[in-house]
């Protein structure tokens, strides 16, 4: 079978060249043989330019590049085996899954609040060596206060089960002693014995002595029973008989009538009865002899606030003591008024129930009571569950004159956890409106749904990672807001590569889809790498944190971002691949079908109208989407740019002012972390009502306490355990070094203390404190004691005052021990593991630490400033003392309550770095982008904007610098670069040089994708916000302004600087060493357009330097320079070098035609009829061998039978090409195609 084809030159009307002018004849069939025909003029000025460009420039050609004939094979994988490269990548995630899952354990957020306290900074390690010496300190432990027979204990023993015997954050005691406190779960005494869980101060003793029998109330209220906190609804005061009688009914229809309350109340030992509950209406009743709230009555509540006008005086100058009874022997309650002490009621009243304002210091005649509380004789947690399930939960208490507003069961974080099962509704719907989003744009929702499943694969893989790979054992809740982040990221890419590929494959309809998936990775990956990198990047820089679950949530967010990415380069394009050869080609028989119908039966079925219906509707949206952006946009942003400029400026300005003048980003102001909404019951007692009853008040140190002053001495301040674990915090280490028995040591502690009391920060403690400074106390004892026992007559040589001091070591170790001995008989209490002291170990009890301990003038505060001068103050005076201390006692170490303070100074320190880091980042990534030094600067500019106004809004919020917030502000960075990366982009490399047709050009290519990528990523944080969960609210909130504040931003504020001052022409640009020979490669294309003028180009299709972009022109402007078949097309102009793109027929003849390398590939399609309904495509493959494509032409087989001789007829084609101001050509192909 012999083919001849003939092809005749055609002129562009403008005088570009469509066609090369030559016949290609085929042999007879030889392999490898090749026609050349070209005059030799033409190959003359064909060596002359291939001459020229290698003399000027050392580039290699696009094939003989490693690189490219990398990417050349991955795009022949993703083409010929897309389906088998989906099943693999799902195969190996649902593989990984079931390894990360099976041998680990699941995600547990029943402790939310795990991991918000920093690891490895200096106050943490001391307060972990706190810790952990409180932890093994006591009866059968390695450490104890008092000599005791121990087993045989090592020191240097490894404790790797350590409890946090002080929990989350130190609440000092209203004691005013100074000591040191822990709130753990056990408290050991001299003797062993175990004490209520809490400090045992706020308990009064053991539970036995908590509750008393009496014959009304159980005892006195205690922090540990439930309550309410009510609020009147009308009226301004609760002290009223409604008032009274209103709580009482609330009380007894919500919890007292309740089986559960029955179940687990706790019970009078007189009546066997339920106890009364504590409230203001109970104490009327018993005050006045009414048996219950219900019988008081408007006298009786007169007579209350009379007795309570004149007891009041008593309780705020701390006269009235509590448990001060009218039988109580007690002096300072015998000369009170009787009626003060009666049942202990005034004190209860003002101290338990009422809150501070009430006849306060300040307005002692203020008989109003705005909040009052009720405690219920139930313990706070477990026993008020089913309570608070049937009666309270999402349900409001009230009546017509009062109501509950506050809650305190002690469930706060216990259902934090089925919170977040219950609201997975939510990220549910918002991944459903999103996927509606994605359909409407992308049109298929095959690729929407598989794009889905990408983003949960990312998830599922960045687990593997996180837990398998690099053995991280903790998994805080906040990795969970990763999810709502990774569906706008992975939108946006989908957006991005799908539009390409659309792009692509609409401007080369007949291009080898190999050559489509090549050419859309080149252009899409970089810039979806760029915007992803930016983004994980600003998640990494959350890993130098010291906060664990900040660096846990860094860590797997940034992981999963890139793990995305790479799903995006391998799942997306096989997925587009298979929608092509598979599910496009049933839509297009569909709709060939329903054509088929309406011709042949002249009318429509319903299914047929509603398709119809849709896809105008897609048209319209899609025509009005096209006219906004490539008309009505550009021209708002060009026309007004000035008036954009001016305002976006003074936003940022504005927004900066707030963030750093007034009213600036504060620091958290409470310890306790904040998970539902600031409406929730839960939330409005800790963070509203706490500060208004004094017993919370006194609680929390801010009454009394003064901050202690500790030196620790023996132990290293040192934390070896996991940081990435918050339940392991390592073990002891001691100090070797430490020697107190040396006579210097001795003489410099004494020296210490004495020195430390003379101190500004030093506040003296009344009542007696032995155990302060114990050498002190050692000294005394020594002084004091004859040496002959005056019972025994005994000799107690050399622990006697006959012995001076400093005493010799031997004589120190023995009498120390024997001293500790005697006064722990006398005073028990005095060495309770947290009180100051030595530390005695080993079958020998050996001093192998010691506690220093001294109250300061500072009170306790929340306040950063005021313990930032606390801290600083007395370490500078501990820094300066151990300078000069012996050998022996260098190591000493100074700690206090400074968890919450190391928290607030870690996020104050922290966060400006990270968010720093990550500008840093996208600095250098923009400029690496652009290459143009201009753009990045006016895309920082567009940054810093976005972030101020931001986060400006924020704090009129009245948002915190917390925890999320801190991880919230870090990410901002990489979520506002996205969109001004891809606008900065496009202007670089739009084909015209001046600033206003970069930006109209920048806006018309980009614009639809971008508010696409903005839209979804505002629905998804829009429907968070219905949330009671407080973390998927801030996030939904934040997602919301920072798309709608960068969308403005990149759009209006960059594009008009671009506008205004934007470079033009190469100003501004740096180009890197690989874009070095840039004029050389212009140069040689123009040599080369010279020389053959069937290769002639617009000057679009030269781009100023070599970088490939998604946003990078196709020949958007450019004149098509197909062949005379009318099916070739140039993709882009980058390498201009004429080179042969090799056709080989089936039957191994080779036909030789010119093009530039693989952008200008032609496709030979090859009939044996002309009639549409019986012509048939020869199939084509594409291969690469060596630095040249060879396309494989095998036209389809005839029976001899049929062989004819057939001459085509010649088919009007349009020769489209997208520059405006040249109109489409039609003009006829003349292929002649002879078959023997």
């Amino acid at each position: 079978m012999k083919q001849t084809q003939q092809q005749q030159p055609q002129q562009h009307p403008h005088g570009n060249g469509v066609a090369g002018k030559g016949t290609a004849k085929g042999g007879g069939g030889e392999e490898g043989e090749e026609d050349e025909l070209q005059p030799a003029e033409q190959k003359e000025k064909e060596n002359a330019a291939d001459g020229a460009r290698s003399e000027v420039s050392s580039h290699k050609p696009w094939g003989r590049s490693f690189r490219h004939q990398i990417c050349f094979w991955y795009a022949t994988i993703l083409s010929k085996y897309p389906i088998w490269l989906c099943m693999l990548m799902f195969i190996g995630v649902v593989g990984c899954g079931a390894v990360a899952f099976s041998l680990f354990d699941y995600p547990d957020f029943d402790d939310p609040i795990a991991g918000f306290e920093p690891r490895g900074t200096s106050i943490s390690k001391r307060t972990i060596s706190w810790r952990n010496m409180m932890n093994q300190t006591g009866t059968d432990l390695p450490l104890s206060p008092f000599p005791v027979s121990l087993p045989n204990y090592r020191p240097d023993t490894p404790n790797n089960v350590v409890v946090d015997v002080w929990g989350a954050t130190e609440e000092p005691s209203s004691d005013t002693t100074g000591t040191q406190v822990g709130t753990g779960d056990e408290d050991f005494s001299s003797a062993g014995e175990q004490m209520p869980e809490g400090d045992f101060r706020d308990y009064g003793g053991s539970v036995n002595d908590v509750i008393e029998p009496s014959t009304f109330f159980c005892g006195n209220p205690k922090p540990m029973y439930a309550r309410l906190v009510f609020e009147p609804i009308d009226g301004d005061t609760l002290f009223t008989v409604e008032g009274l009688h209103s709580m009482c009914q609330l009380e007894d229809k919500h919890i007292r009538r309740h089986t559960e309350f029955l179940r687990d109340c706790y019970t009078s030992e007189i009546t066997g009865r339920c106890c009364s509950s504590w409230s203001l209406a109970n104490y009327v009743a018993v005050l006045n002899n009414k048996t219950s709230c219900w019988d008081i009555d408007h006298s009786d509540v007169k007579h209350t606030i009379e007795l309570l006008q004149k007891c009041s005086h008593f309780y705020r100058t701390k006269e009235l003591p509590p448990n001060c009874t009218i039988d109580n022997l007690d002096p300072n309650c015998q000369r009170l008024p009787k009626p003060c002490t009666q049942y202990d009621a005034i004190y209860s009243i003002l101290h338990y129930l009422v809150d501070v304002n009430f006849m306060s210091m300040e307005k002692p005649l203020n008989d109003k009571v705005q909040h009052a509380v009720t405690f219920i004789p139930v313990y706070a947690g477990n026993d008020m569950r089913e309570i608070y399930d049937d009666k309270f939960d999402h349900k409001t208490i009230k009546d017509e004159t009062t109501k509950v507003t506050g809650l305190y069961f002690n469930l706060k974080y216990d259902i934090f956890g089925e919170y977040l099962t219950q609201e997975v509704y939510l990220p549910a719907l918002g991944i459903t409106l999103v996927i509606l989003l994605m359909w409407i744009y992308i049109g298929s929702l095959f690729i929407t749904i598989m794009t889905i499943i990408s983003m949960v694969m990312s998830l599922i893989l960045a687990y593997f990672v996180y837990r398998v790979v690099l053995q991280i054992p903790f998994f805080p809740f906040m990795n969970l807001t990763t999810i709502i982040l990774l569906v706008g990221i992975g939108a946006d890419d989908a957006f991005v590569y799908t539009d390409l590929w659309k792009r692509t494959r609409k401007d080369h309809p007949n291009t080898p889809e190999i050559l489509v998936v090549m050419e859309t990775l080149r252009h899409a990956a970089v810039s979806m790498f760029v915007t992803s990198f930016t983004t994980s990047s600003a998640f990494f820089a959350n890993a130098i944190s010291s906060i664990t679950s900040i660096k846990c949530f860094g860590i797997f967010a940034g992981t999963a971002i890139l793990l995305n990415f790479m799903f995006t380069i391998t799942w997306l394009p096989a997925v587009v691949v298979i929608y092509e050869q598979l599910f496009s080609k049933v839509f297009n028989l569909g709709k060939e079908k329903r054509e088929s119908r309406t011709y042949l039966y002249k009318k429509k079925t319903c299914c047929d109208l509603f398709v119809d219906c849709l896809f105008k509707i897609r048209y319209t949206t899609s025509e009005w989407s096209r006219i906004f952006f490539d008309k009505i946009l550009p021209c708002i942003v060009v026309k007004l740019r000035f008036i954009w400029l001016l305002t976006m400026g003074t936003l940022m300005f504005g927004g900066f002012c707030l963030i750093f003048l007034d009213p600036k980003i504060q620091l958290p102001t409470l310890p306790e972390f904040q998970l539902f909404e600031s409406m929730h019951p839960f939330e409005r007692y800790d963070f509203v009502y706490k500060d208004l009853f004094w017993f919370e008040k006194e609680k929390s140190g801010s009454l009394y306490a003064h901050m202690p002053i500790t030196i620790v001495w023996g132990i290293k301040a040192a934390d070896n355990g996991d940081y990435f674990d918050p339940e392991n915090k390592g073990s002891l280490v001691y100090d070797d070094t430490f020697n107190i028995a040396h006579p210097d040591s001795q003489m410099w502690l004494m020296r210490f203390c004495s020195g430390l009391r003379n101190q500004s920060f030093y506040f003296p403690t009344p009542g007696l404190h032995v155990e302060a400074c114990f050498i002190e106390s050692f000294k005394k004892w020594m002084d004091s004691r004859d040496c002959t026992d005056p019972y025994s007559g005994a000799d107690l040589a050399p622990c006697c005052k006959k012995t001076t001091f400093p005493y010799p070591a031997s004589v120190f170790k023995k009498c120390l021990k024997e001293g500790i001995s005697h006064l722990h008989k006398e005073f028990p209490t005095f060495f309770q593991k947290w009180k100051p002291g030595p530390r005695f170990s080993g079958e020998n009890n050996d001093v192998v630490a010691a506690i220093v301990e001294f109250d300061s003038s500072f009170t306790f505060s929340y306040s950063y400033d005021e313990i930032y001068e606390f801290v600083s103050a007395v370490q500078a005076w501990v820094n300066k003392e151990m300078s000069t201390a012996p050998y022996g006692m260098q190591g000493g170490w100074f700690t206090s309550y400074l968890e919450f303070y190391d928290l607030q100074n870690n996020l104050a320190r922290g966060t400006p770095i990270a968010l720093g880091l990550a500008i840093i980042i996208a600095t250098c990534v923009m400029f690496l982008t652009t290459q143009n030094l201009l753009i990045s600067v006016y895309a920082i500019l567009s940054i810093s904007g976005t972030i101020c106004v931001t986060i400006g809004a924020l704090v009129l919020m009245g948002w915190q610098l917390n925890i999320l917030e801190s991880v919230i502000l870090s990410v901002a960075v990489g979520l506002s670069i996205d969109f001004t990366v891809h606008y900065g982009v496009a202007y670089r490399i739009a084909p015209d040089p001046d600033r206003e047709s970069r930006v109209v050009f920048s806006l018309a290519r980009m614009g639809s994708a971008i508010s696409m990528a903005a839209l979804t990523t505002f629905v998804a944080g829009g429907l968070m916000l219905p949330s009671t969960i407080l973390s998927y609210r801030q996030m939904g909130t934040f997602l919301m302004l920072i798309m709608v504040i960068s969308w403005v931003y990149s759009t209006f504020f960059f594009q008009s600087l671009c506008r205004t001052i934007g470079p033009e022409g190469r100003i501004g640009q740096f180009p890197l060493p690989s874009c070095n020979c840039e004029c050389a490669r212009i140069h040689a294309a123009k040599i080369a357009e010279d020389s053959d003028g069937s290769n002639s180009f617009h000057s679009s299709t030269v781009p100023s330097s070599g970088e490939s972009h998604e946003l990078e022109p196709l020949n958007a402007y450019a004149t098509s320079d197909y062949s005379s078949s009318g099916i070739g097309s140039s993709i882009n102009g980058n390498n201009s070098r004429a080179s042969p793109v090799k056709v080989r027929t089936c039957n191994h003849v080779q036909k030789t035609m010119t093009t530039t390398s693989l952008d200008h590939f032609l496709a030979v399609p090859v009939t044996i009829s002309n009639k549409p309904s019986s012509s048939t495509a020869s199939s084509m493959e594409v291969v690469l061998e060596g630095d040249e494509y060879i396309t494989k032409v095998c036209p389809p087989k005839v029976p001899e039978d049929l062989i004819i001789n057939v001459t085509v007829e010649p088919e009007p084609v349009v020769m489209p090409n997208n520059n405006p101001d040249v109109p489409d050509i039609w003009f006829p192909l003349t292929p002649e195609i002879t078959i023997h």
